[in-house]
């Protein structure tokens, strides 16, 4: 009996959400940044909203944003998988990323990217992570504390009230780490 790829079977173009199995859902009904790199739409831990959670941008040698053009996606329930393009600045040499991302069963939203230079020429980039959080004590809807940085990881505490409802308390944290494959020719 000849082993199916389950996943090739289920994957599809019209579909984006994702969910580890846990708490945390990334599920936006109505995505306004399907198309840009990371997770820049909600999220849900449990009912409670998050929003951003994170993206990238990629720079050049002396800083600049490569502009990155989205071609195209593919969904399965293990990860969604999106392609673009960008040209480094200057030059004519383009880049093509590929971006996987998932939700583990620990609530770890992930992104693993993969860029393919097609022309001989080296080419230095610079990946940058980022996330912008709300953060309103005042009036106590929203707000973060115990902001701390260890060993490239930022960690805080993020707390939601939504309306009247006791405020819970998500600890979160940031990290990035890069792996770079050099291949021979032939590949």
């Amino acid at each position: 009996m000849k082993n199916k790829d389950i996943l090739h079977l289920l994957s599809r173009e019209d579909k984006w959400y994702l969910g580890g199995g846990n708490r945390l859902l990334w599920a936006p009904p109505f995505p306004l940044h399907l198309d840009t790199p990371g997770f820049w739409d909600e999220a849900h831990y449990y009912n409670y909203e998050l929003k951003p959670l994170f993206t990238w941008t990629v720079l050049d040698e002396v800083g600049r944003e490569i502009k990155l053009r989205f071609l195209r996606r593919r969904w399965d329930p293990s990860c969604l998988t999106q392609e673009f393009e960008g040209t480094v600045c200057g030059t004519k040499t383009r880049l093509r990323l590929t971006e996987r991302r998932s939700i583990l069963p620990n609530d770890v939203a992930l992104s693993v990217v993969e860029v393919n230079n097609p022309t001989k020429k080296k080419v230095r980039i610079h990946f940058v992570a980022w996330t912008t959080q709300e953060h309103f004590p005042s009036k106590e809807s929203v707000w973060l504390s115990d902001i701390e940085h260890s060993k490239g990881t930022v960690s805080f505490h993020k707390l939601l009230r939504p309306s009247v409802n006791p405020h819970v308390e998500i600890a979160c944290a940031f990290s990035q780490s890069s792996i770079a494959i050099l291949r021979p020719e032939s590949w």
